[in-house]
């Protein structure tokens, strides 16, 4: 099992959304979900952060689990 935290604070990766982000564009901007002028994802994580900060917030992605069996 693999567990993950994150803190909030200057110098800090929150989340690593901008560069995951910045793989799904094509998709998002052909789909017409955002265009790259909207998502920005070069500043996305700074972006993020900086509001979480403010808010005195955090983030979490909900936990993802999986499982695979062979018979």
């Amino acid at each position: 099992m693999l567990l993950q935290a994150a803190g909030i604070g200057p110098g800090m990766r929150v989340l690593d959304l901008g560069s995951s982000a910045g793989d799904v564009l094509p998709v998002m901007e052909r789909t017409g979900v955002a265009t790259a002028d909207q998502v920005r994802p070069d500043t996305l994580e700074r972006r993020l952060a900086e509001e979480a900060m403010a808010y005195d917030a955090m983030s979490c992605f909900p936990p993802l689990i999986s499982a695979r069996a062979t018979v």
